[in-house]
């Protein structure tokens, strides 16, 4: 009896060693696997960076710049761009161009939400292999979407990563996606592909565990398995995707039940050894108790641990159920070869952990090497984790530091530029990507102005938490110089220009009013044609010397008190003609507004721009509104119309040089496009702001506000003309 006791708690304790020691290895290899969100976090930054490379974007170097990225990040299988009405763009892999994809789920959720997003497949778009897509929107600089850029990886690392294992035979690793379906199997298995398991009793147990933990599993394929499973993908909190590896409890315990049929050979070698000595003493009693001591043993070795052997009496067999106890001590030995074991599968853990860094460190290898500047701050303060080759050139050994604080990023007027105008602050506070921010200066080391363009974007963890913010820093002091040459060169031109037109114009004027005699009526007609074209050339003159002084900053400006009922009806009568051919109904809002402190001729500029372009593009019988108000100390103009619209296509071009809309130039031959991209320069200039809503065939309405207070004098020798 003391050698079943000793036997009994022998294998309890190695049962619950081996567990122990199973659970932990099972749950080893599920923490490494779940590392791999890397590819999460890689994705994220790879197309935040092509969101702001003009290349990535460009039909005619976009497959040049995907295909080198992929040469160096291979855990990625393909990389595109689609544009915002669902065609493709570019991809690394052969796609039909034609084909729309609107309705599909990644394309979807990265217009609908306007940030990274996470999508999985059970299909790539060219293969039959389940992916994970991640996309990030692609906006221009007024904000408006342009197309969406998108990766995709399959889950090939598993059969890669469950291999370097060496796990037991019969050893099985999925991912399975939050609804249930399988995604990816270990050893490979065709068919469990797409299976769904969600009211299944496997997974009703790992839902139990809140999908992170370890359990004893029954398998679909009736194995009962020591089973460690955790998140792979999380978003907003709910695992998108989980990843489980189990070890067949029957190959845990081999090694166990191999030690424990050995003990029960002996132990019944040693009862039938008794039994004989019984039977031959005739000791009926000690036959029975040895009966009891075999059908235990059957239990025991079955696998029922509660099976005990009760036995109070103090002689041989007695003892033999006291010794039971002490077999714990023959546990030693075998706990320690476990150990062993456990510190092997540790190392290779720690191998794979060097694999990772080597990619993180290709990572860094691309940033370094990026054209622009780039830096990785932290938030919420803002140290910097990353600063690129270009960043270290441009900003200096402080970059390092925090670039959050530099006191060194001016303004225009050489002031400091407001910490919470600048664009990491704002992505650390607002947690929003700000793109392409212009204005923003610094004086190098040698004294030199530079002027940057900056760009930033926040990077959030796998429970959406902003751990870092990704900014890039473009040096544009030699576009702006080329930009400043191009005006002056403009300005000259133009202004030499001026003065033989403006002659051409006066000898026109004079011819015909009769000055040089009576004109025939062919002659009149020729002289009209030539003074309106000429007429034309010199407003054209005019709006290009205007563009040059505003865009330079060099112009005269005289305030003065303005009454803006008289200005907007000086304004009107000019285009009386107009209004009453076309029968219009012109109406005016000056709520409170009366007198502003500004140049008339600025005001006039900005005004007419407005009606004028109001009352040529609303067709007869329409309406155009004026309004002027006080709103946040601004003093806000509107003027609105039913005219024909702006098509949604060409709204972000609207304030740029030269535009001018498709459907207008059918009823509009002239215009130098020159118009509006003056306006928001001059309203800019004096800090206001400038904006529009249209919709194609129903109107338009567009605004500008100007400081409350006025404007400020600023004496210069030309003027705007």
């Amino acid at each position: 009896m003391p050698l079943i006791a000793l036997i009994a708690s022998r294998d309890l304790e190695t049962r619950n060693t081996i567990t122990a020691n199973t659970t932990q290895e099972v749950t080893h290899a599920v923490n490494l696997a779940q590392r791999q969100n890397i590819i999460l976090i890689s994705a994220q930054q790879l197309l935040m960076a092509a969101a702001i490379t003009s290349a990535a974007s460009n039909k005619d170097t976009c497959a040049d710049y995907y295909s080198k990225f992929l040469e160096k990040n291979t855990i990625f299988r393909n990389f595109g761009y689609v544009s915002s009405d669902g065609y493709f763009i570019c991809s690394t892999l052969p796609i039909r161009t034609n084909v729309k994809i609107t309705n599909l789920p990644f394309f979807k959720k990265a217009v609908e939400s306007q940030e990274f997003t996470t999508n999985i497949s059970l299909t790539g778009l060219s293969t039959k292999d389940p992916m994970l897509f991640f996309s990030y929107p692609h906006f221009s600089t007024t904000g408006e979407l342009k197309g969406i850029f998108f990766v995709t990886a399959n889950f090939s690392w598993l059969d890669n990563l469950i291999e370097s294992f060496e796990m037991p035979v019969g050893t099985k690793s999925l991912v399975i996606a939050g609804d249930g379906t399988v995604l990816a199997s270990y050893p490979p298995a065709p068919l469990d592909i797409g299976k769904n398991l969600n009211n299944s009793e496997m997974m009703q147990k790992i839902a139990e565990h809140g999908f992170n933990g370890d359990a004893e599993i029954e398998f679909y394929d009736a194995i009962g398995r020591i089973t460690a499973f955790a998140p792979l993908i999380m978003e907003h909190g709910v695992p998108r995707a989980f990843i489980l590896v189990g070890i067949p409890i029957s190959a845990a315990f081999a090694e166990a039940d191999n030690i424990i049929q050995r003990d029960i050979l002996v132990m019944l070698l040693a009862g039938v050894l008794i039994f004989l000595i019984g039977w031959v003493s005739g000791d009926r009693l000690i036959l029975r108790r040895l009966n009891k001591l075999v059908s235990a043993a059957e239990k025991f070795s079955r696998g029922d641990f509660s099976v005990r052997v009760s036995d109070k009496i103090q002689d041989e067999i007695g003892r033999l159920n006291a010794s039971f106890n002490r077999m714990a001590a023959q546990l030693q030995s075998l706990y320690a070869n476990l150990e062993g074991k456990v510190k092997a599968r540790t190392k290779q853990l720690l191998k794979k952990y060097d694999e990772l860094e080597i990619q993180k460190n290709m990572l860094s290898t691309l940033l370094d090497n990026l054209p622009q500047a780039v830096v990785v701050i932290k938030s919420p303060k803002g140290e910097s984790l990353f600063v690129n080759k270009m960043a270290q050139n441009l900003l200096g050994p402080s970059a390092k530091k925090n670039i959050a604080d530099f006191p060194f990023f001016e303004d225009e007027n050489d002031k400091a530029y407001p910490l919470k105008e600048r664009p990491f602050y704002k992505s650390l506070k607002s947690q929003k990507t700000v793109l392409k921010q212009t204005g923003i200066y610094l004086k190098d080391s040698n004294g030199e102005r530079k002027a940057l363009r900056i760009s930033s974007a926040p990077v959030f963890d796998v429970h959406g938490a902003l751990t870092n913010v990704v900014v890039v820093i473009e040096n544009m002091t030699r576009e702006l110089a080329v930009d400043r040459a191009k005006s002056e060169f403009v300005s000259l031109a133009s202004h030499q220009l001026r003065t033989p037109l403006t002659a051409t114009n006066w000898f026109c004027e004079m011819l015909l009013s009769g000055d040089a005699g009576k004109l025939t009526m062919m002659q009149k007609d020729f002289l009209e044609q030539l003074y309106s074209s000429n007429k034309r050339l010199v407003d054209l003159v005019n709006s290009l010397l205007n563009v040059s002084r505003i865009e330079s900053g060099k112009f005269s400006v005289e305030p003065e008190k303005v009454n803006f009922t008289s200005l907007v009806s000086e304004i009107l009568s000019e285009y009386k003609r107009v209004v009453d051919k076309k029968k219009l109904t012109v109406t005016a809002d000056y709520d409170s507004v009366t007198d502003y402190i500004g140049d008339r001729g600025i005001l006039r500029m900005l005004l007419e721009n407005y009606i004028s372009n109001a009352i040529k593009f609303t067709p007869a019988k329409g309406w155009v509104n004026i309004a002027l108000s006080y709103t946040d100390h601004e003093l806000q103009i509107s003027v609105s119309d039913s005219g024909y619209g702006i098509p949604a296509k060409e709204q972000d071009k609207v304030f740029t040089k030269l535009f001018r809309g498709e459907n207008i130039r059918k009823y509009e031959t002239e215009g130098s496009g020159l118009g509006l991209y003056m306006i928001k320069s001059l309203v800019e200039h004096f800090g206001g702001r400038v904006w529009f809503t249209s919709e194609e065939n129903k109107g338009s309405a567009f605004y500008a506000t100007l400081p409350a207070m006025g404007m400020e004098r600023r004496p210069y020798k030309e003027t705007l003309v």
